[in-house]
């Protein structure tokens, strides 16, 4: 386990796991400056959502190709 003290130097990857038709899973990871492994990693999953009715919508298309450059199979 790698840990990072408040002063170290760090960066976060950000990479796409999975995307659907109305939502998008994001995968972080945080790294001490040069580190090969992480200190700490998650996920977390959005939801596009119509302001209007407040109901999950389908992922804009530009939105959606911005996303596979980012795209990672875990």
């Amino acid at each position: 386990m790698r840990f990072i003290r408040f002063e170290d130097a760090r960066g976060v990857g950000l990479a796409v796991e999975a995307p659907g038709r109305s939502s998008v899973t994001y995968r972080l990871a945080v790294f001490k400056a040069g580190a090969a492994t992480a200190a700490a990693d998650g996920r977390y999953t959005h939801v596009y959502v119509e302001r209007a009715s407040g109901r999950p919508m389908a992922i804009p298309e530009p939105h959606r190709r911005a996303m596979q450059q980012w795209r990672v199979t875990f």
